[in-house]
């Protein structure tokens, strides 16, 4: 294909990488939508309340310990993911409710498209069943699960490059002296137990460590390299979080108990449409594995080795997913995120075998999958920056209303660690994050409520905006 080369291909990626970027710039500045917006809203609500824990509350308990915004009645101290995220993003607040969600939410993008290209640099000249990487991982914000998560305000998408990050420093044999391997081995050590402790699915990013260009015995001694960051991840989430649990005096808000595997796998077996799902609209792209068969069906016998090794990963990365999570990973696709990088490298290796087909089949295989992926890339897009037509304005609740309430009614307990009453339709606390407060008391007399809600015959409205009120509540004696 004189028309097309591999040279071609990359800036094209290039590009795509940089407009994800701008585009992720851009998403920063608007309201959360979908998907799983009550994950992110939980997420920056975690941040949030480190920030008033440690700023306006009068009773500071385990100050580095995650406790949640929608706090009810009580303290709310949670057991939860290995906080990392939301301790960085914390002190953002110190700007404001609206101005810290953005600047947090600017901070975590630039983390995710920053390590991503570190990662790019760090495994572009690394082979991975004998061919270079290259810019494979460019296409993490561009396809598959990874490019939907990389503009949402959630741990997953960071876990995932923090393990990838880590598995490259124990990749190739060091040519450097023996000191050197070793500050390259602990600094692995330390990413790959970060990732793990911020999300313990980012486990199946392990698997590209089976794919070295090296015999079965120097391949399973390198993995042993992974087994103290999964014993630590282990222990947080056995001993820590038990702890935890036990200075909680609030309703569980998170699931991070342990499941039995095997009963697990065949509970995700038994969902075979779910499963259709997965694989062919959110793993990769729609439609992806057609057109890895078609590829397997047209391209020569090294390419074809490598998509079947490749998608074997992917199926054990996919079960490895059910023996923790069963049917639930369904409705949470993010806890498969750590599929992309093979995802990325079937994309690569298809990319590869199309160009060395015949002219034809090529032309007709290359346009197809360009169009797939310009598919998810709208789609994507799309979400992220919807919330900008004016079509859409009125579903969300915007930063001006909620600072105008709060000028007309300052004699509100504004930004004093107070726990308001509010909205019982939503399960997550997005009227206190635009707020910058704490929420869900059964027993306050302030509290802010959806204009679509009652609030209760004990409250009465004492100020609305487009979308919002504010009630005062009768006090019980």
């Amino acid at each position: 294909m004189n028309w097309l080369s591999i040279e071609k291909i990359r800036k094209i990626v290039f590009a795509l990488f940089f407009v994800r970027m701008l585009t992720a710039g851009v998403k920063a500045f608007l309201p959360f939508d979908l998907p799983h917006i009550w994950r992110q809203v939980d997420t920056l609500g975690v941040s949030l309340r480190y920030w008033l824990r440690w700023s306006a509350e009068p009773d500071v308990r385990y100050p580095l310990l995650p406790a949640v915004l929608n706090s009810m009645d009580g303290y709310a101290i949670m057991p939860m993911e290995f906080p990392l995220v939301n301790l960085m993003c914390a002190p953002f607040f110190a700007l404001g409710p609206h101005a810290g969600r953005i600047a947090a939410m600017v901070f975590l993008f630039a983390l995710h498209f920053g390590l991503t290209w570190l990662c790019y640099l760090s495994w572009k000249d690394k082979r991975v069943l004998g061919k270079k990487v290259e810019w494979a991982f460019l296409l993490l914000p561009v396809a598959g699960i990874s490019s939907t998560f990389v503009t949402k305000f959630m741990p997953d998408y960071l876990a995932m490059l923090l393990v990838l990050w880590g598995v490259s420093f124990l990749w190739d044999e060091s040519q450097s002296d023996s000191k050197n391997r070793l500050g390259e081995r602990i600094f692995a050590l330390l990413l790959m137990t970060l990732g793990l402790l911020v999300k313990p699915t980012s486990v199946t990013v392990l698997v590209l460590l089976l794919m070295r260009e090296a015999p079965w015995q120097g391949r399973i001694a390198r993995s042993m390299w992974s087994l103290p960051p999964l014993l630590v991840a282990g222990l947080y989430y056995t001993i820590g979080l038990k702890w935890i649990a036990s200075l909680q005096d609030t309703a569980g808000l998170f699931a991070v108990q342990g499941r039995n595997p095997l009963i697990s796998v065949i509970e995700f077996l038994l969902e075979p449409r779910d499963i259709f799902k997965l694989v062919f609209e959110n793993m990769a792209f729609t439609a992806a594995p057609v057109v890895f068969a078609l590829v397997c069906l047209s391209a020569d016998r090294l390419t074809r080795v490598r998509v079947l090794w490749l998608a074997a990963a992917l199926l054990a990365q996919t079960l490895a997913i059910a023996a923790l999570d069963g049917s639930h990973s369904f409705i949470h696709s993010y806890y498969h995120i750590g599929s992309s990088p093979v995802v990325a490298l079937l994309i690569t290796t298809s990319l590869d075998g199309i160009l060395g087909a015949k002219a034809v089949r090529s032309k007709w295989l290359l346009g197809a999958l360009a169009a797939l992926m310009l598919t998810l890339i709208y789609k994507n897009t799309y979400f992220e920056l919807r919330s900008l037509s004016g079509r859409k304005a009125e579903r969300y609740i915007w930063s001006s209303e909620v600072k105008m309430l709060k000028k007309r009614n300052p004699s509100f307990p504004w930004g004093q660690g107070y726990t308001f009453r509010a909205s019982r339709m939503l399960a997550y606390p997005n009227l206190g994050i635009q707020f910058g407060e704490r929420e869900g008391s059964s027993t306050a007399e302030y509290g802010f409520y959806l204009n679509s809600e009652v609030p209760g015959g004990e409250c009465r409205v004492v100020d609305q905006s487009q979308s919002v009120s504010l009630v005062r509540c009768a006090q019980q004696r």
